[in-house]
């Protein structure tokens, strides 16, 4: 690590990487340091302040301080100098360095953080639900899930259909957050709800290459979009 880490959050976990982006995990149940807490911007904290709830203010500020952390040292920059904007659909991106792609997804006390520290030119998405009961699974998916996936959701057994759903959810949210788009933005890729590795056609008509993270607590997916290479 670089020589920020005194400011780093206690509970980051690297995982092998993935489509060549890097992964970590994140606890965020585990209240930043101070000086962790002393990155986060003045709109940060703003956002931090507006949570109704004590574990909430510490969820978002343990997640945002952890992205600060990962992003300042693949850049080798003070955590605080970092200035994020925001697009269309609320993903971030950071305003001097367009071209480091990077996502992160939280579900309750957990978070998952991807970058792609080699600036391909690529956008990516990620999506994290913690591994739970799934109430009313197949009513859920009818809204966003297609013919073959309800078919193939509808065939799990009970023991397995939670999973299944998340699966297929976190697999279309990844997609969707890749393009910069969200559940709300209309069409929905088709993405199957196992874990195989695949390439999805998404809404605008780009491909995302598409794969599943499975850890003992959770259910993950990450999505990325190779650049355009337009014909003159």
């Amino acid at each position: 690590m670089s020589s920020m880490t005194a400011a780093a959050p206690h509970a980051i976990a690297a995982h092998p990487a993935l489509a060549g982006c890097a992964i970590w995990t994140v606890a965020l149940d585990q209240a930043p340091s101070q000086d962790a807490l002393a990155t986060l911007s003045d709109d940060e904290l703003a956002r931090m302040g507006r949570f109704a709830f004590e574990r909430d203010r510490g969820r978002f500020a343990a997640g945002r301080a952890a992205l600060r952390f990962l992003l300042g040292d693949v850049l080798d920059r003070d955590p605080a100098s970092l200035r994020f904007s925001t697009g269309p659909h609320g993903k971030p991106w950071l305003g001097d360095d367009p071209e480091l792609a990077f996502n992160l997804s939280h579900s309750a006390g957990s978070a998952i953080i991807a970058i792609d520290r080699a600036r391909r030119h690529r956008t990516i998405g990620v999506d994290l639900e913690l591994r739970r009961e799934v109430r009313d699974a197949m009513s859920l998916a009818q809204s966003c899930f297609d013919e073959d996936e309800l078919d193939a959701l509808a065939a799990c057994d009970a023991a397995a259909r939670d999973d299944a759903f998340l699966q297929g959810w976190t697999r279309k949210e990844a997609c969707l957050k890749a393009g910069g788009a969200g559940f709300s933005a209309g069409a929905i890729p088709s993405t199957g709800i196992d874990v195989s590795p695949r390439h999805v056609v998404l809404p605008d008509g780009t491909h995302a290459w598409l794969e599943s993270l499975l850890f003992p607590h959770a259910i993950a997916a990450l999505a990325v979009i190779e650049p355009r290479h337009d014909a003159p």
